[in-house]
């Protein structure tokens, strides 16, 4: 691909990441402003975005995603939950915890499929594409040990690699919840599978969460012998 062509297709790229950002809409001029680019290459690219029905135009003039996003998005998510669904649904019901499938983007950890007990009870919940603050939290240090061995990781990756699991015991702090999270690799994207549940509950003993981890794991192997 020519310079020019990848320069064309960055910029058509981070034009759908800040709509994304920005789902109330923006202008040409914003949009512009935003992309550091000039308005003629912009209209080119926005005409062929729009074709492809990955944005729209609104009548006053504020491009917006458009339902091609949505096309795309089921085109992963829809066989994607089918196969994983009943594994992380049957985690949760068998520890009353909620059970969240989380896949790397980059560098950043994104919440992709959230499980919750059918037992009556309140229960955590997160919404699909929820980012993970940075910080040694599980779900994230459970993603970084799929990963190979670095000389210059962290000892909690480390550990977290030789154990098979991570939790809010075995870390001694708590993060706003407790439960365990387990590496999990997913269509070749580092990730993890954590069970949660509300922090008013206190850290875990390290037997519960070892416990607990057998669960998670158990549901990552079906997961990942599925093909997914």
């Amino acid at each position: 691909m020519s310079s020019e062509g990848s320069t064309t297709v960055d910029r058509s790229v981070r034009l759908l990441f800040e709509l994304a950002r920005h789902p109330e809409g923006l202008t040409v001029s914003e949009l512009a402003r935003r992309l550091e680019t000039q308005r003629p290459p912009l209209y080119r690219q926005l005409r062929t975005l729009t074709e492809a029905r990955l944005i729209r135009r609104t009548d006053n003039k504020l491009y917006r995603l458009g339902i091609g996003v949505l096309e795309l998005a089921r085109a992963f998510s829809a066989p994607f939950a089918e196969r994983a669904r009943p594994a992380l649904q049957s985690a949760a019901d068998a520890t009353g915890y909620s059970a969240l499938i989380n896949l790397a983007d980059g560098e950043a950890l994104v919440m992709v499929m959230c499980a919750t007990p059918r037992a009556p009870g309140m229960h955590l919940t997160t919404p699909t594409g929820f980012l993970y603050p940075e910080g040694p939290i599980p779900p994230r240090l459970a993603m970084l040990a799929c990963r190979p061995f670095e000389p210059d990781e962290s000892p909690l990756v480390t550990e977290a690699r030789q154990r098979g699991y991570v939790g809010t015991a075995t870390l001694g702090t708590r993060y706003g919840f407790v439960g365990v999270a387990v590496p999990l690799r997913s269509r070749g994207v580092d990730g993890s599978i954590a069970l949660v549940t509300g922090a008013g509950l206190g850290p875990l003993s390290d037997e519960d969460e070892r416990e607990l981890a057998d669960v998670a794991r158990a549901a990552a192997e079906e997961i990942g012998n599925s093909g997914l």
